[in-house]
């Protein structure tokens, strides 16, 4: 590569396909490891490794002109933070607890095959299997996060914790147990 980082990002910020491209060639291969690590194989199941990577790229791109390029570990770093969160939110989209799910009694999609409508259950189950063996603290905050979408200044107010940091801190080690209950399970399955 010839280009400097910042003559590359420049570029790609005014729209030129070639450095855009080269940017996804640098960094697509990282970020790929990244999310492989984070999630495990039954959302791999659910979630191609791939997809979320373009995701993640798709929002930098809208992102970019507002991007302050401050070199390239930076842009790194802010590329490591939206890859995390949008695993984050396949992990949400995966827990989600629907309210009418909650006590058990799932209304069925009349629209999905019989196939489908199984899978879903056994995938809801499977999810809430985790959630379940979660300790209480931790349930609650994951609970605060993903089911009622507070957010971390709310939850900390609410949990009398000092400050919305340690909110997020407490929310990720919580998301970290239930990570490693899942694939713990999974393992065993396998």
């Amino acid at each position: 590569m010839t280009d400097s980082f910042s003559e590359l990002l420049a570029k790609a910020r005014d729209g030129c396909p070639r450095a855009t491209e080269q940017l996804y060639a640098i960094y697509a291969k990282r970020l790929f490891t990244v999310v492989r690590r984070r999630i495990g194989s039954r959302l791999r199941q659910k979630f191609d490794s791939g997809d979320v990577i373009q995701s993640v790229f798709v929002e930098v791109l809208r992102d970019l002109p507002r991007f302050e390029d401050r070199g390239e570990l930076a842009f790194r770093h802010w590329l490591y933070i939206k890859t995390e969160n949008k695993v984050r939110s396949k992990y949400r989209k995966y827990l989600r607890i629907d309210e009418t799910q909650a006590d058990g009694h799932s209304l069925p999609d009349s629209n999905a095959s019989p196939v489908t409508r199984a899978d879903n259950a056994d995938q809801h189950g499977r999810a809430r299997a985790f959630y379940d063996r979660l300790d209480g603290a931790s349930r609650e905050i994951v609970a605060m996060r993903l089911e009622r979408e507070m957010g971390f200044e709310a939850i900390a107010k609410a949990l009398n914790l000092a400050s919305a940091d340690a909110a997020r801190k407490r929310y990720s080690r919580a998301i970290a147990k239930l990570r490693t209950l899942a694939r713990r399970l999974d393992n065993r399955d396998s």
